[in-house]
Order: structure tokens, then sequence, then C-alpha cells
């Protein structure tokens, strides 16, 4: 856990703790009605962000889905539901979504990863911007993106890393045998 997360916890904490102190020191000065609009509002501080950081896996939508495709240069024509979504990881975002899809479009999403001129055969599955940072491509203003298939599973990564924006590696994954594709996405 970094630093950051550790500390907006310590805040958090004493924000929590100061909200029923807060209230029953108003109450004991006569403001009974001021205490608890002062003690709900430092308790919400905390605990709105709480929830919706708890509840950002049901709150996923298809037009986030969306999203993530279009940024892979994926078009999904038929209509397809989000079979899960699991997110997890403070300061790190490490998103998993398994997206059940036509025959149609998974036979699309391979012809168009499989025709892509980058498109190799691998024998790791290692992320792209590990390889990047192997590489000393890791620099400000970098999209990269890289087809291949591994152990019957056909993917796309991309990785964009934008200044003054959290670098961000989205990747799609489709077997040949199923109609359930796997889109990752981790921000660092």
């Amino acid at each position: 856990m970094g630093a950051g997360v550790l500390f907006g916890a310590i805040i958090g904490l004493l924000i929590l703790i100061g909200s029923p102190i807060s209230y029953f020191i108003l109450k004991y000065l006569g403001y009974k009605k001021t205490g608890i609009v002062v003690a709900l509002l430092m308790a919400s501080i905390v605990l709105i962000p709480f929830f919706l950081l708890y509840f950002e896996s049901e709150l996923y939508s298809k037009s986030d889905a969306q999203k993530d495709l279009d940024k892979l240069g994926i078009e999904l024509q038929d209509d397809f539901e989000i079979e899960q979504n699991k997110i997890s990881g403070i300061p790190e975002y490490y998103q998993f979504t398994d997206l059940k899809i036509s025959y149609a479009d998974k036979l699309r999403i391979i012809k168009t990863i499989k025709s892509s001129p980058n498109f190799e055969e691998r024998n790791s599955t290692e992320p792209l911007r590990f390889k990047l940072a192997n590489e000393n491509l890791w620099r400000d203003d970098t999209i990269v993106t890289h087809n291949f298939i591994f152990k019957n599973k056909i993917t796309r990564e991309i990785f964009e890393n934008k200044p003054n924006i959290i670098p961000c590696n989205i990747k799609i994954e489709v077997s040949e045998k199923s109609n359930i594709i796997r889109i990752e996405r981790i921000e660092e």
C-alpha cells in the first residue's frame, strides 16, 4: 500500500472519529441540529468515496466496456452481456471483465487481430508495460499496440502513457473455443 493511500486512510479515520465528537460538542453547546448536520457532512466526506470504490464493479456498464473496446480498435456489432466484472487495487487499479459476445463478433475480432501487421506467436503473456520497460520504451506520450497468440488465446494489448495521465494497459483475450472475451485494464 502506498504512503498516499495510508495517509488518506488515516485522515479518513480521523474525520470519522471527529464526526460524533463534533455532534456531542455542538449538542452540549445547545446546537443539536447544527451538530447533526456537521456530523453527517463529516461522515459523508469519508463514506461516499468509500462506497463508490466498493460498488464500482457493480456500476460498470456496457458503455464502459464499449469505451475500452474502442481504445483497442474493436467494434462489437451485436449485443453482448457482462458476465462478470472484478475491480481491485488501491492506488493501482486492476479490472477484469468477461463479456459474452456473439459468434459473429468473436470471428470478426479474431480476424481483426490476426490480420494486424504486428501479429505474432508468443511464448509468454508478459504484459506489454513490462516489455516496454525492459526495452527502455517506457516514456511519456507513448501508445503501443501488440497483437499475439499464446496457447490458443488471441490477444490485442495496448499500452498508453500520456503526460500527466496515469499509464493505462488494456488487453483483450479471445479464445477460439468460447464466446467469452476477457478485458483486462490496469492503471498504475
